[in-house]
């Protein structure tokens, strides 16, 4: 019955999507031109290194003014998430079902 912070976005299609607020690092709006591509993978410089982008089913990474990413990090590596808009955070209760298959 905790209330957990959620951060809501969009990716990929019109539904939207949330993901705990705590395994976010930070939020980032990216200028397209600071895209890089690097062996086939949309890299961005971030704190002095390189950091992979990530892009779920159907998301495409903006060529023109500025692409929202979610950053995921640990103490050494960071990855981020491309996201076509982020929506807002939200406290809910969780209650996560997993269906069989």
């Amino acid at each position: 019955e905790q209330l957990t912070s959620l951060l809501v976005f969009r990716a990929g299609t019109a539904q939207p999507k949330a993901v705990p607020l705590a395994l976010v690092t930070r939020l980032e709006e990216i200028a397209a031109d600071k895209i890089e591509i690097s062996n086939g993978r949309y890299m961005v410089q971030y704190r002095d290194q390189l950091m992979p982008l990530v892009q779920m089913e159907g998301v495409s990474v903006q060529t023109t003014g500025s692409q929202p990413i979610l950053v995921f990090a640990d103490e050494t590596r960071a990855m981020g998430l491309v996201v076509d808009e982020i929506i807002d955070i939200v406290e809910e209760r969780l209650n996560i079902q997993v269906s069989g298959a």
